[in-house]
């Protein structure tokens, strides 16, 4: 059956319709606007018409494009189609801390040195104190006799409260803070030293006495801009060297706290790996790195090593490098104190296959009272190398007769001379003598007896 009421009602809804919200749980609402003017009241109201069963009720808080509304009573009318609730704009805040929260709630304030009437019922006048109207929620319901709160730039202190339609109605007095309670600071969390460039996020602690206040709200300021900047939630860009106040103020209590802060120059760190970039399978090197502070060798940094393939070559925490395969691989040190990375990109080739030998003329003796020359050679197959390294020569010589035996090595002609002191005891003893390249990728051994001059 069509329903004439119900769809001029829905028709003029879409058409003037505003999206109101709970102040409690956000929910929407779609209602109508109208400004009431009855001259038979003391007070203009505004009222809303909204389709009934949606959820509004008397005593709600409702908000509109940042502007909160009390809905002080609800009429129904006889078709179950709409209802209507006039409205108080709210004209004031409560303050005040529950728990480890801080409590905003915006509520309407009657001036009682003002005769006020509510649905044409006067409200007695009472000296000196103020009626407050808010919601009924778990929040406001937990205010009991003699708590305070702040709202109207005072400190106020519960007297009376009355629960009517949904409505509580608090009568508060004008009352002192005594000493030692409601004690709110603030303070602010940060260094007093930040390098220019750096973006640092600031913090600022509130409290009631002993009691750290979770959701206070601040505001920001810096004293020199030039120097660093500050927004809305104490992001702080650090611009340039020099010294700025940083303020926090808790705005709802105006209770602040300033800190001096400086700006430097940032140190700068730096490090190097000492090391070439083509090694051989047959290297060994001993990598090291330089630590830098402000260009300032760091001789107790700590430094971790690491290898990008381990198939390639391995490193060990001093820096001792092993290769294991022709390939590519690069090396990390690691500065720990300030997490400073270097590297170092490395071509492993693999290592000529060198032999080596010893030329010595005549037999592999040495008489007693006379010396012989020995010569290093290093191959390459069957071509003589001369671009070899330096050559290591290792002389083992008879147990007990070390002093009686030396030896004399010439680097640029690749030789070494052992000489035999004259005692007839060292007939029929060996020394062993042992040639290797520098790289240590060829040896070769020599067993040389000591026989008779004659």
């Amino acid at each position: 059956m069509y329903d004439m009421l119900s769809s001029t009602f829905a028709d003029v809804l879409k058409r003037e319709g505003k999206t109101i919200y709970s102040f409690t749980g956000n929910t929407p609402y779609t209602v109508i606007f109208r400004r009431n003017s009855d001259k038979n009241k003391i007070q203009n109201k505004l009222s809303i018409f909204y389709p009934a069963g949606c959820g509004i009720h008397a005593g709600q808080l409702l908000t509109y494009k940042d502007q909160y509304f009390l809905t002080i009573n609800q009429e129904s009318t006889e078709n179950n189609v709409y209802n209507r609730s006039d409205l108080f704009q709210t004209n004031a805040t409560m303050n005040f801390i529950q728990g480890s929260k801080e409590v905003i709630m915006p509520v309407y304030s009657y001036n009682f040195n003002d005769a006020l009437g509510h649905d044409n019922q006067y409200i007695a006048v009472i000296s000196g104190a103020v009626l407050i109207l808010c919601e009924h929620n778990p929040i406001t319901n937990k205010l009991k006799l003699d708590d305070h709160f702040y709202a109207m730039a005072h400190y106020l202190r519960v007297v009376n409260s009355i629960y009517k339609d949904n409505l509580i109605y608090l009568y508060a007095q004008i009352d002192t803070i005594p000493d030692g309670g409601d004690v709110y600071s603030v303070s602010i969390v940060a260094d007093s030293t930040y390098n220019k460039g750096e973006t640092v996020q600031l913090q600022a602690i509130a409290k009631t006495g002993d009691t750290v206040i979770t959701n206070a709200k601040f505001e920001w300021y810096s004293s020199n801009p030039d120097v660093a900047t500050v927004d809305n939630n104490g992001l702080v860009h650090f611009l340039t060297d020099g010294t700025f106040d940083i303020t926090a103020t808790w705005t709802d209590f105006t209770v602040s706290d300033t800190k001096t802060i400086e700006v430097v120059e940032p140190v700068v760190y730096s490090l190097q790996i000492n090391g070439e970039n083509t090694y051989t399978t047959g290297d060994k090197p001993k990598l090291t790195a330089t630590a830098q502070e402000d260009g300032v060798t760091v001789s107790d940094a700590t430094i971790t090593w690491d290898s990008s393939d381990t198939s390639v070559a391995t490193i060990d925490s001093t820096g001792q490098v092993t290769f294991l395969t022709a390939g590519e691989v690069i090396f990390t040190a690691v500065w720990v104190e300030h997490d400073i990375t270097a590297t170092l990109a490395v071509t492993v080739t693999k290592a000529v296959g060198i032999t080596c030998t010893i030329s010595y003329l005549g037999a592999s003796t040495i008489k007693v009272s006379a010396g012989k020359t020995l010569t290093a050679h290093f191959w390459d197959g069957a071509v003589e190398v001369t671009d070899q390294t330096t050559e290591e020569w290792t002389v083992v010589k008879p147990a007990g007769f070390e002093g009686e035996i030396t030896s004399t090595e010439d680097p640029d002609a690749n030789t070494i001379r052992i000489q035999v002191e004259n005692d007839l005891d060292l007939i029929g003893k060996h020394i062993t003598l042992t040639l290797q390249d520098s790289n240590h990728t060829c040896s070769t051994s020599l067993d040389i007896e000591i026989v008779s001059l004659f």
